[in-house]
C-alpha cells in the first residue's frame, strides 16, 4: 500500500510540475512580441512541452532542463515566472533582442548552471548577488546595456564559477569578493567602465587561466598577487587597441582619466609562469625593464608591450621562448642589439620597430626547428550544449578565435617582420621564413617592413625565396636605397603577390610586361623612383588592383587605355611623369576611380567628357599638362587648380587659374590616401 501510495504522489507530482512549466513557458511565448522565423509556433497546450522547438528535457521524464534560443530573431522580455522552471540547467538566448532587466528571480533556479544571455539589449543592473549565490558554473552577460557595480556573493556556492563574461557593458567596479570563486577560469571583464585598482584578492583565484580588464580606467599598478595565479595562460590589459600602428598615441598622458593607465611594469614573476601563452598590453602605460633572468620553461606564444615605456635592452634570456610566435616590442626606448639567437624565423609576427636597437641583424637558420604556430590553451566547457564561440578575442587586426577546447590565431592571419625606425648598420640578409614554417601554414601571407634605410646598395630579391608556399605575399620596401633594376627588385615570378611597395627608392629601368601574369596584385606602388619606358598594356590584366602610384619617375609613352578594364581601380597616380599623348576615353570605364592624378606629364587633347560619368572621384589633378578644349562637369566639381598650367583649357575657370604659376601647395601623398585640399570641392 505504501508504495502505491508513493507512486500516485510521484505521478501526480510529476503531473503538476509538467502542466506548471507549461504555463512558464507559454508566459514566455507571450512575452515575445517578435518572432521573424516563428519558431514559437509549434508551442501550444495540445502538445507536451518537451516537444517543443528549443526546449530539451531530461531523458525518461517531464522536466525541462534545457531552454536554447541562439541566434533566433526574438524580440521581447524574459518575464518573472522564469524562476519557476526549477529543473532548468541551461538558459541560452544570446545573440537575440532581449532588453529590459534580467529578472531577479533567476537567481531561484536552483539547477540552473549555465546563463548565456550575450548580444541582447538587456539593461539596469545585474540582479543584486545573480554571480556567486547560485550554482552557476558559466556566466556570460556581454554585449548588453547592463551598468552599476559588479556584486558577487561571498557564499561558498561561488566556487562552483568556472567562466565569467561581461565584456562591452557599462559596468563599474571590480569586487574583491570575487575572489572566492576559487574555481574560475575566464574573467573577461573588457570594454567597460571600471575605475580604480585590479583587487589583490585576484590572486586567490588558483584556476585563472584567461583574465581581460583592457578598455576600462583601471589604474595604479598591476598587483604583485596576480603572480600567484600559477594557471594564467592570457592576460589582457591593454587600453588603445591598434595592433601595427606606426606610432605611439602621442598624447598618452590624456588617456589616463579614460583608459587603463598602470604606472608601473608588469610583475616580473608572470614572465616565468609555465602557464602563461598570451600576454597583451600594448598602450598600457607600462614602464621599467624587461626580466634579465627569462625563464627557460617559458611557454609565452604571443608577447605585446608594444607602445608603452620600457627602456634597456631585450632580454637575451627571452631566446628561451621557443613558442613564442608574436612579438611585439614596438614604440618603446628599447636599445642595445638584438639577440642573436632568437627565432625569428619561427614568428608570424615580429616587430621591434621605433625602438633605439642597433648593431647588425644576423643571418638566422632557416631550417630552424619552429613549434607549432597556433595558440592554443584549454578553456573546458561545463556543458556539451555551451555555444562553441562564446570565448572569443578580437584586438584590431589579430584575430583569436575561441572554443571550447583552446584559443588560437585565425590561421589567415599574416606574416609580418617589422624592423623599422632603429639604428641597424647593417643590411637585411636573407632569412626571414622558416621551411617548417612555410610547410605548415600555406595559408599565411607575408609582409616585410624594414623602411629604414636598412637596405643600402644591392637589391635583394632572394628575400623571398619561398613565395611559391605562400597564399599571399605582401613586400613593401619603401624609402630605402635600393638601387637596382625594376626587373631584378619586382618578384614577377611570385604569382601570389598581393601588395608590393617600394616607393622611394632607386629602382631603374622598365616595367616588364611579365607583370599581367600576377594576377592576385592589388597594390602597385614605386612612387619616386627612377622607372622610364613606357607602361605595359598587361597592367590591364590585372583585375584586382586597386591601387596603382608610379608618380615621380621618368616613364613617357602613352596611357594605356586598358586600365579602363580595371572595375576595381580606385587610385591612379601617374604625375610628374613624362606620359604623352592624350588621356584616353576608356579610362572612365574604371568606374571605382576615387583619385586620378595626371599632373606635371605631356598630355595633350581635350579633356574626356567620359571622365563626367565617375561618380566616386574626389579627386582629380590635371594641372601642367598642354590639354585645350572645354572644361567638363564633374559629379563632384574640382577645383580650377586640378587644371593650372593648361591654358588652353576654358568654361568654369577664369584664365588667370589656369596661368602656368607653380602651385602655392601641390599634392600631398600618404599610404592609404592622396590628399590635397586645394583639388577637393566640397
Amino acid at each position: 500500500m505504501a508504495f502505491l501510495w508513493f507512486f500516485l504522489f510521484s505521478f501526480v507530482f510529476t503531473v503538476l510540475n509538467s502542466t506548471r512549466d507549461s504555463t512558464v513557458l507559454l508566459s514566455f511565448k507571450n512575452s515575445i512580441f517578435h518572432d521573424p522565423l516563428n519558431i514559437l509556433s509549434t508551442w501550444n497546450s495540445s502538445s507536451s512541452h518537451c516537444t517543443w522547438y528549443g526546449v530539451k528535457c531530461a531523458n525518461f521524464s517531464d522536466k525541462d532542463t534545457y531552454l536554447m534560443f541562439p541566434h533566433s530573431g526574438f524580440s521581447g522580455e524574459i518575464p518573472a515566472v522564469i524562476g519557476d522552471l526549477k529543473f532548468l540547467e541551461v538558459l541560452q538566448l544570446q545573440a537575440n533582442n532581449f532588453f529590459g532587466q534580467i529578472p531577479v528571480q533567476i537567481n531561484s533556479l536552483p539547477s540552473l548552471t549555465v546563463l548565456n544571455l550575450p548580444f541582447n539589449s538587456f539593461s539596469g543592473y545585474i540582479p543584486y548577488k545573480l554571480i556567486g549565490t547560485s550554482g552557476f558554473k558559466v556566466t556570460d552577460l556581454s554585449n548588453n546595456l547592463l551598468s552599476g557595480r559588479i556584486s558577487v556573493d561571498n557564499s561558498s556556492r561561488c566556487e562552483f564559477l568556472t567562466h565569467l563574461r561581461l565584456s562591452n557593458n557599462f559596468l563599474s567596479g571590480i569586487p574583491p569578493e570575487i575572489g572566492n570563486c576559487k574555481n574560475l577560469r575566464t574573467l573577461l571583464l573588457d570594454y567597460n567602465l571600471l575605475q580604480g585598482k585590479i583587487p589583490a584578492e585576484l590572486g586567490r583565484i588558483s584556476e585563472l587561466r584567461v583574465l581581460d580588464v583592457s578598455m576600462n580606467s583601471v589604474t595604479d599598478v598591476i598587483p604583485n598577487e596576480i603572480a600567484n595565479c600559477k594557471r594564467l595562460s592570457a592576460l589582457v590589459l591593454t587600453n588603445l587597441m591598434d595592433f601595427g600602428s606606426d606610432e605611439k598615441t602621442s598624447s598618452m598622458d590624456s588617456f589616463r582619466g579614460e583608459f587603463n593607465a598602470f604606472d608601473l611594469g608588469v610583475p616580473v614573476e608572470l614572465f616565468f609562469h609555465s602557464c602563461l601563452q598570451v600576454l597583451w598590453a600594448p598602450r598600457a602605460n607600462l614602464r621599467g625593464r624587461l626580466p634579465a633572468r627569462w625563464s627557460e620553461v617559458c611557454s609565452l606564444r604571443v608577447l605585446n608591450l608594444g607602445q608603452n615605456y620600457f627602456d634597456g635592452v631585450i632580454p637575451e634570456k627571452i631566446v628561451m621562448c621557443k613558442n613564442l610566435t608574436f612579438l611585439d616590442l614596438s614604440s618603446n626606448n628599447l636599445s642595445g642589439y638584438l639577440p642573436w639567437q632568437l627565432h625569428v624565423p619561427c614568428t608570424s609576427y615580429f616587430n621591434i620597430s621605433r625602438n633605439n636597437i642597433s648593431g647588425n641583424i644576423q643571418t638566422y637558420n632557416r631550417k630552424a626547428s619552429c613549434d607549432e604556430t597556433v595558440i592554443s590553451y584549454e578553456l573546458e566547457s561545463s556543458s556539451d550544449d555551451m555555444d562553441d564561440t562564446w570565448v572569443e578575442f578580437t584586438y584590431a587586426n589579430l584575430p583569436f578565435r575561441g572554443s571550447k577546447t583552446g584559443l588560437m590565431i585565425d590561421e589567415s592571419f599574416k606574416i609580418v617582420h617589422d624592423l623599422s625606425f632603429n639604428s641597424f648598420t647593417s643590411t637585411v640578409p636573407v632569412f626571414f621564413i622558416a621551411e617548417q614554417l612555410l610547410e605548415s601554414n600555406s595559408t599565411f601571407s607575408y609582409r616585410l617592413l624594414p623602411n629604414n634605410n636598412m637596405f643600402n646598395g644591392s637589391s635583394r630579391r632572394e628575400l623571398i625565396s619561398d613565395c611559391g608556399k605562400l597564399q599571399s605575399v605582401s613586400v613593401n620596401l619603401s624609402e630605402n636605397k635600393i638601387v637596382g633594376e625594376m626587373e631584378k627588385v619586382f618578384f614577377l615570378d611570385c604569382l601570389r603577390l598581393i601588395e608590393f611597395e617600394a616607393s622611394y627608392n632607386r629602382i631603374e629601368g622598365s616595367i616588364a610586361p611579365g607583370i599581367g601574369n600576377l594576377i592576385t596584385l592589388e597594390r602597385l606602388d614605386f612612387r619616386g623612383n627612377r622607372l622610364s619606358g613606357s607602361l605595359p598594356n598587361q597592367l590591364g590584366e590585372l583585375k584586382n588592383l586597386t591601387w596603382i602610384s608610379l608618380g615621380e619617375n621618368n616613364l613617357s609613352g602613352e596611357i594605356p587605355p586598358e586600365l579602363g578594364q580595371l572595375a576595381s581601380l580606385k587610385v591612379l597616380d601617374l604625375s610628374h611623369n613624362a606620359l604623352t599623348g592624350s588621356i584616353p576615353t576608356k579610362l572612365a570605364n574604371a568606374s571605382n576611380f576615387e583619385t586620378l592624378l595626371l599632373g606635371h606629364n605631356r598630355l595633350y587633347g581635350e579633356i574626356p567628357s567620359s571622365l563626367s560619368l565617375l561618380s566616386r572621384m574626389t579627386v582629380l589633378d590635371l594641372s601642367f599638362n598642354d590639354l585645350s578644349g572645354p572644361i567638363p562637369s564633374l559629379q563632384h566639381q574640382t577645383n580650377c587648380s586640378a587644371y593650372r598650367g593648361n591654358e588652353r583649357l576654358y568654361d568654369k575657370c577664369p584664365f588667370s587659374a589656369l596661368s602656368s604659376e607653380w602651385p602655392s601647395n601641390p599634392p600631398t601623398y600618404q599610404k592609404g590616401k592622396i590628399l590635397n585640399p586645394s583639388l577637393l570641392q566640397p
